[in-house]
Parts: C-alpha cells; structure tokens; sequence
C-alpha cells in the first residue's frame, strides 16, 4: 500500500462552501540503506518495490557495473540491507535526507566521459505517444497529486516497466532495477520519467545505460550539458505532439504523427 485515506475540509472560495471529503495521500517512508552492514544513506520513498529500488541505486549511482556484483538484498523493517560480490570501496556520499528522494553520490558525475553509444533512434511521435502512455499509468498520481511516475519502454512504444514513488529519483531508480534484475538490453531502450532532468536525473541514465531519457518536466543546465557530454538523447517539455531535444538530437526522427 503506498496511500492511504484522510479526511480533509475542502473549501471552495467562490461558492463560499466548506464540507469534509474523504482523500487518498501518498505514503512516505523512510529506510537506511546498508552496504556489506555498513550505513550508506537514508532515503524517503514510497514502501514498494524496495528490492528494485536498491538495484537500481546502486547501478545508477555507479557503486556497481553489473547485478552480478549483488549478493543478495532483503527489506527488514525501516533497512535495506544489501550484500555485495566485491568490495565496495570509499564512496563518497551524500549523508542528507531529502523528502523528494534526493539523495546520492555526490557529484560522482563531473568526470564522466562519453558513455552513451546506442545506435537506436525512434520516431517523434512514438516518443510523444509514450508520455501519454505513462500518464495514463499514473494511478497514485491521479489519486493523490502526490508522487512521481517513470517508465521503460521499448523502441515501438510498448510499456515494459512502470513505478510510482514519492521521489522522481527513487522512481528512476526502481524502474532501472526492475530492468536489470529482468537481465534487459538498455542500450535499445528508452526511459521516461515525470520530473525534471538535473544532472543527477541524467547520470543516473547513462550510467544504466540509457540512450534516451524522456521527460514532461524542464531540463535543468547542469542536465544539458552532461547529457551533451555523456552521449545522451535529452528530451523535455514532452506536451503533446511537441518536445524539446537538448542533447543528441541524431536518435529522433522527425515524422509527421499521428492523425
């Protein structure tokens, strides 16, 4: 269950009305997240798919390069407790708790090189049509207004993965362990997501080996300019039949739409 009911006094200023409404409201939970038993960070999410969410962490922030490096993962309570093939190393992370889910390695991104090399390319308008294909997932979204939704789909439009969670990171991050833990070819797939693209939204993309991330939302300039550097496809501002291509605009094909 990631909402629950409460019981709100809704108040409509031009009618001068005032009545008590039964409404849904996203959950957030918080979880220390253990690596080899040694804390790591705290992140707020959403209280599902928190084995996803753990895989797709470490992959997306770089503390692995394979699922092979996991040893195991279980949820115990408020922990995530994670055991790896290797040793970790001395990351160096955030240790700061954010209710959006903005939590990280810390500017481990500024040294990334060109990573991003898929030969994919995918139509405009199929590209547009997989926002509103996301949006029609958004069943907590529409029920709460209160979390993000992210999205992997195939180069034809199909849907393959699908996650909600309070934190457009932790949304990424569980949709990105759902496709490595399905042992999937991200090099020819495309990831969509509701928020907006910081630097720290395309790292995690590249890094899992994306070559388009797609998103409602703006772009931040710290976002263009390592999609730029990193080899990746950024898309923003997706309303419609519109979009916006800020990096590597090679991998969209520009047609006439739909009719």
């Amino acid at each position: 269950m990631i909402e629950r009911q409460f019981i709100a006094t809704k108040i409509d200023v031009d009618s001068q009305e005032a009545r008590e409404n039964q409404v849904s409201v996203a959950i957030e939970a918080s979880y220390a997240l253990l690596i080899d038993n040694r804390y790591r960070i705290n992140v707020i999410a959403s209280p599902e798919y928190l084995e996803e969410l753990a895989t797709g962490y470490l992959l997306s922030e770089g503390i692995i390069s394979n699922i092979a490096d996991i040893r195991s993962i279980n949820v115990k309570n408020d922990q995530i407790l994670v055991a790896l093939t290797r040793k970790e190393g001395d990351t160096d992370l955030w240790f700061e708790v954010r209710s959006s889910g903005c939590v990280g390695i810390k500017m481990q991104y500024e040294n990334l090189g060109e990573i991003v090399t898929s030969n994919l390319s995918v139509s405009a308008s199929v590209l547009c049509a997989m926002l509103e294909t996301l949006l029609d997932e958004s069943y907590v979204w529409t029920a709460t207004g209160g979390c993000h939704i992210a999205g992997i789909f195939s180069a034809d439009g199909t849907l393959i993965h699908v996650a909600e969670d309070v934190g457009r990171h932790n949304a990424l991050d569980k949709v990105i362990g759902m496709s490595a833990r399905a042992g999937e070819d991200r090099n020819q797939l495309i990831l969509v997501t509701s928020g907006r693209l910081a630097a720290g939204m395309v790292a995690k993309a590249a890094r899992a080996g994306f070559p388009i991330l797609l998103s409602k939302a703006a772009p931040l300039d710290g976002g263009i300019e390592l999609a730029r550097r990193v080899g990746l496809t950024l898309c923003a501002f997706v309303r419609g039949q519109k979009m916006n291509v800020y990096a590597h605009q090679r991998r969209v094909m520009i047609d006439k739409g739909r009719k």
